[in-house]
């Protein structure tokens, strides 16, 4: 099951500004309809602190499991400027997808980063992603599996 499908055009946040890596993932986490967001936080942060999410060319896969949700959220986010994750690549990155998910969902957790790296890898999509104008627009490319 592809869990972009649970996407929403309000799951998809354009032009976020944010001075580095901690903050764009914050202002992110802020935005989740949860009560324990700080924990949420934590847990993404802890995640982070083992190794760096960035996969390279401008992107990062923040991500974490807990028992505070019970069912895969999906967040994407578009940084007005690149900012340092320490990328393999040494690039800045742009694109953000926070995933968080339950921990009995093992399978739909790493089918789902599977899927997102599938989805930002394919240089077209990358690059229709950079000059779009609407959470629409974004929407429309993400959830496109004849982009891949």
């Amino acid at each position: 099951m592809s869990y972009l499908k649970f996407l929403k055009e309000k799951d998809i946040y354009l032009d976020l500004k944010a001075k580095d890596r901690n903050d764009a993932i914050y202002q992110i986490v802020r935005r989740l309809k949860f009560k324990n967001k700080d924990k949420i936080f934590k847990a993404v942060m802890e995640r982070e602190d083992l190794r760096t999410i960035a996969i390279g060319e401008g992107v990062a896969l923040p991500h974490a499991r807990t028992k505070l949700v019970k069912e895969i959220v999906i967040k994407f986010a578009m940084l007005e400027k690149g900012i340092d994750f320490s990328a393999p690549d040494k690039e800045p990155v742009r694109y953000i997808f926070l995933i968080i998910a339950p921990y009995r969902n093992t399978p739909g957790y790493l089918a789902t980063i599977a899927r997102m790296v599938k989805v930002i890898s394919n240089p077209k999509n990358k690059e229709a992603l950079y000059n779009i104008k609407t959470e629409k627009d974004a929407l429309s490319i993400l959830k496109n599996d004849k982009n891949i």
